[in-house]
């Protein structure tokens, strides 16, 4: 059995060791790249963690696969083969397979 992990506005995973484990597809927050959207309101942590990030979460705990949907504007506006290229790249440099999901993505697991 394959185990998917879903986290859109994720700012930090609680337990991230636990929560992670056994997972080989991670859908993550895409509402930036490298910026983080992090903030703290009532002494909790609130906003968007950057994919950059998230990716290193997924190599940490072994993720193989992620996929970001929930784009922010730098991403929904800008050059989808620059942002593509981009995405993959880090994804590789963390070794982990990365992309952003686009209208009409169908997924076979």
């Amino acid at each position: 059995m394959r185990r998917m992990f879903y986290a859109p506005d994720v700012a930090r995973i609680e337990d991230r060791g636990e929560a992670l484990a056994g997972i080989a597809f991670y859908v993550g927050d895409g509402a930036t790249i490298v910026r983080s959207m992090v903030r703290v309101r009532d002494h909790a942590l609130t906003g968007h963690a950057p994919i950059s990030e998230q990716l290193s979460w997924c190599a940490a705990e072994g993720v193989q696969r992620a996929i970001f949907s929930h784009c922010g504007s730098a991403i929904v506006a800008g050059d989808a083969r620059q942002i593509k290229a981009r995405v993959e790249s880090l994804g590789r440099a963390h070794g982990v397979e990365a992309s952003v999901a686009y209208d009409g993505l169908m997924l076979t697991f």
